[in-house]
């Protein structure tokens, strides 16, 4: 069970770096946002109006990076900050740590906590899947349809541009990163 991160493409409780990859679900990022080349958040074809593309727990609109963004989907942001991008269905604030978990459904630091005891159960369990990687790329091939595991070390996931997963529409993939400088 990943609790409140189920159902979210990104969850990352510190920085997001990134170059021109989309994330077509829901993410939530904790930290800062560096996505200077254009990004994505969100694709309405596959998610609910009512759901975020964007989670963000940054405080400061300066620590929002990003060329070129779009989204037609909805995100949650601190109240008072500008992002300077478009979000087709809105953006909703928060304004404190209570009124943030009241919309989004957790808070970083107990999901965190969450998050790393779960992984550390996931990291007894076997790899159900294979990642190959082909140049800067990597892809996760799994075939179950409830849950694929797999596990990277973290110098291969840093130093790949792209992520691919192929996997069954209804399943939920777990990547157990290993290593302690995930970027």
């Amino acid at each position: 069970d990943l609790g409140a991160a189920q159902g979210y493409n990104l969850v990352t409780f510190g920085d997001f770096n990134n170059g021109s990859t989309d994330i077509e679900g829901k993410s939530a990022i904790g930290g800062k946002v560096y996505c200077p080349s254009g990004f994505t958040f969100g694709d309405s074809k596959k998610m609910n109006s009512t759901e975020y593309a964007l989670v963000w727990g940054g405080t400061k609109s300066s620590d929002f990076v990003a060329g070129n963004n779009h989204s037609d989907c909805k995100a949650l942001i601190k109240s008072g900050l500008t992002i300077g991008n478009t979000f087709g269905s809105g953006i909703d604030y928060w304004t404190d740590e209570q009124d943030f978990k009241k919309k989004s459904g957790f808070n970083f630091s107990d999901l965190e906590s969450e998050l790393i005891q779960t992984s550390k159960e996931i990291a007894a369990v076997e790899s159900t899947g294979t990642a190959t990687v082909n140049g800067k790329e990597i892809t996760f091939k799994g075939t179950a349809s409830d849950y694929n595991f797999f596990s990277i070390e973290a110098s291969v996931l840093n130093s790949a541009d792209g992520v691919f997963f192929d996997t069954p529409s209804t399943s939920t993939d777990i990547v157990n990163v290993i290593g302690t400088n995930v970027k």
